[in-house]
Order: C-alpha cells, then sequence, then structure tokens
C-alpha cells in the first residue's frame, strides 16, 4: 500500500491541510499506528475508588457494576 494522504475538513469545508500516513501492511504494530498518528499516551485505566466516586453507574446487578463510560467493578468475593 503507499502513502495514504488525508485531507481534513474546516467547517467551512474547504481543505486545510494534507496529512501523510507512513505505509501501513498487515505487519503494521498497533504501537507503530499509534505513534503514526500521534494520540499521545493512553490514559491510565482507573481505580474502582475513582470510578465509583466519579462516574455514573447505569446498571448493578449480580456482583457487577457498570459505568456510563465503559468500564465495569465486578466483585467476585476475594
Amino acid at each position: 500500500m503507499e502513502n495514504m494522504n488525508v485531507n481534513t475538513q474546516n467547517t467551512m469545508g474547504t481543505i486545510d491541510a494534507a496529512i501523510t500516513l507512513p505505509v501501513i501492511t498487515a505487519k503494521t504494530t498497533l504501537g507503530e499506528l499509534l505513534a503514526a498518528l500521534s494520540l499521545g499516551k493512553k490514559p491510565k485505566t482507573p481505580t474502582p475508588k475513582i470510578l465509583l466516586e466519579t462516574s455514573e453507574s447505569i446498571a448493578d446487578m449480580n456482583g457487577c457494576t457498570l459505568f456510563k463510560n465503559g468500564f465495569a467493578i465486578y466483585r467476585n468475593g476475594s
């Protein structure tokens, strides 16, 4: 696959700039892809305490609490 140009459009619909991505093959790792996209560090997984204090729960049953942000806490008796 050759280099891919991705156009970014502003709110007016005109093109501001073109971003050139490196060649992406079947052997490209996720780490290499993320580095090429310059997404930065991935956020840390929140602790159960932080989830309970700051996140909104949407379901709580059978020892498992599911939060709106996609994380869940389950109690396994330990």
